[in-house]
């Protein structure tokens, strides 16, 4: 197993080790969430980004991951002044490559006037902004 392969499973298995933790469950419990909802794949897809955050940040990451999972279809999500700087690539890609599959879903940027608007057209992703 090469250096980055080993880094990315030490990081796969501190999330899990940190999410069960904090959710006061068993490895088996968190280990079928994680399967069910498809974090794994998306924490090693993403470890470049997501492997230098803090703890706290990594859980609240894969909370909103499994929560967005949980609630794809119909999905709406305000982005505001507020909130946008949670929004790092990774995470883009990730709600964008989740509404492909579905592409009569929108998710759109909301304030008083928006700041960004992502919307599915077949398989392209249209931001505007």
């Amino acid at each position: 197993m090469n250096k980055k392969n080993l880094d990315i499973a030490y990081f796969l298995s501190f999330c899990i080790e940190q999410y069960k933790e904090a959710k006061h469950l068993h490895g088996a419990e968190a280990a079928k969430i994680f399967s069910q909802y498809g974090v794994l794949k998306y924490l090693e897809e993403h470890f470049e980004s997501l492997h230098s955050q803090s703890r706290q940040w990594i859980l609240e990451d894969i909370d909103e991951f499994i929560n967005v999972r949980k609630k794809r279809n119909g999905m709406n999500l305000n982005v505001t002044q507020d909130n946008l700087y949670l929004f790092l690539p990774s995470k883009i890609s990730w709600m964008a490559e989740m509404l492909s599959e579905e592409k009569t879903d929108k998710l759109s940027a909301q304030k008083e006037s928006p700041l960004m608007t992502i919307q599915i057209e077949e398989t392209q992703i249209v931001m505007k902004g």
